[in-house]
């Protein structure tokens, strides 16, 4: 990806970031054609509010609240019912006088995420400012993809090391070169930094792709970013 292209994805990341809102456990409604028509009422302090949710919203529900996970996987209307009730008797607990956070996704104008675990998302625009002064800091690293951003809030950029390495083989014991990335993403309420791994899958040059998610943002306060520069440090003296 040339720099052109990541300026221009930058720019319309930049503009597109979510909304989130802390909300009780409590204040979020579930009406009996919630499921059909994909909306949840939010008891606000100007009364209740219609929001209308992607239709995974109600599976990240089911999650959070630990419902059996064949509901979450098949949400039909017997799931459906099955969710109302764990959730009536989940905000009569004690758990239900705990804040969630709901994010808002201002391109398609629905709630995309719930999550006890609060916002811990830095901004678009702080994501790929990262990424750019990596880059422009290691010579070795090359943004080497751009995901999203434009039709979504979420993207993730994909940073690769130019360093081959050479490592005994997935399928067998022979030699492989491998190179080397980092993953900077953001989805729903999260900020997260991962690692990957190309390696030759092909005679013609074809590189397959291994990625697994290492670090998840825990705030956005001032401690929570030395811990992600110091998390960007170990990467460093690792080589990448």
């Amino acid at each position: 990806m040339n720099e052109k292209m990541f300026r221009e994805f930058a720019g319309y990341a930049r503009n597109n970031d979510p909304s989130a809102l802390t909300v009780p456990f409590s204040a979020v409604i579930i009406c009996g054609d919630g499921y059909k028509n994909n909306y949840i009422e939010l008891v606000l302090r100007n009364g209740k509010t219609r929001m209308y949710v992607v239709p995974s919203f109600f599976k990240q529900l089911a999650k959070m609240m630990r419902v059996n996970l064949s509901i979450s996987k098949t949400m039909d209307e017997e799931a459906f019912g099955s969710l109302l009730n764990a959730l009536k008797m989940y905000q009569g607990s004690k758990d239900g006088n705990n804040d969630v956070t709901v994010v808002f996704d201002p391109t398609i104008k629905k709630l995309t995420h719930i999550s006890s675990g609060g916002y811990n998302r830095i901004s678009n625009g702080k994501l790929f400012d990262f990424a750019a002064a990596l880059v422009e800091t290691n010579p070795r690293l090359k943004i080497i993809e751009v995901l999203g951003g434009i039709e979504s809030p979420d993207t993730e950029i994909r940073i690769l090391s130019s360093d081959e390495v050479s490592l005994s083989g997935i399928e067998s014991n022979d030699p492989e070169d491998f190179h080397f990335g980092i993953t900077l993403s953001n989805r729903g309420a999260l900020t997260t930094i991962g690692d990957f791994a190309y390696r030759l899958v092909c005679s013609n040059g074809m590189m397959g792709i291994r990625t697994d998610d290492r670090f998840k943002l825990s705030g956005i306060e001032q401690q929570d970013m030395f811990k992600l520069f110091e998390h960007f440090d170990t990467i460093k003296k690792a080589n990448y």
